[in-house]
Formats: structure tokens, C-alpha cells, sequence
């Protein structure tokens, strides 16, 4: 089930998420390694933040081709 909301709080409008990562309806497998586990998840993020004037990287962070890869590639 899935279930999404949103409030306005402060003047910031805030999306809440909350799941329990299985289907809204009965589901069946034969196969034991596909069964779709509980997972409670639950959190807010605030819609369209402000982020005029944060960098978390410099310019200088992707000066070529290799320091470009090893931030954007390096998982």
C-alpha cells in the first residue's frame, strides 16, 4: 500500500510517503526467492526547496573527463 499526502507547513509545502512496500491487492508466487518482503518506510521532503546558491561540488570538481567519472561513475 501506498499512500502520499501533502501539507503546507510554515509556507513550505512538505510531501509525506508512507508504505509498506507490498501490493494493494493478494498476490501469489511459486517462486520462494520473489516473495515481496515488509518494509515500513515513512518520510518527508519538502516540494521545490530552495537551492539557489548551494553547490556541492566547484567547477573545478569536473575539470576533465576523469574527475567527472569518478563522481558521477564511482558507485
Amino acid at each position: 500500500m501506498l499512500c502520499v499526502t501533502c501539507e503546507e507547513v510554515s509556507g513550505e509545502v512538505r510531501i509525506r510517503v508512507q508504505t509498506n512496500s507490498l501490493p494493494n491487492h493478494c498476490w501469489r508466487t511459486s517462486m520462494i526467492e520473489n516473495v515481496t518482503q515488509y518494509r515500513d518506510k515513512d518520510f518527508t521532503v519538502t516540494w521545490n526547496a530552495d537551492v539557489q546558491n548551494v553547490l556541492n561540488y566547484s567547477e573545478n570538481d569536473f575539470e576533465d573527463v576523469d574527475s567527472t567519472d569518478v563522481i558521477l561513475c564511482d558507485l
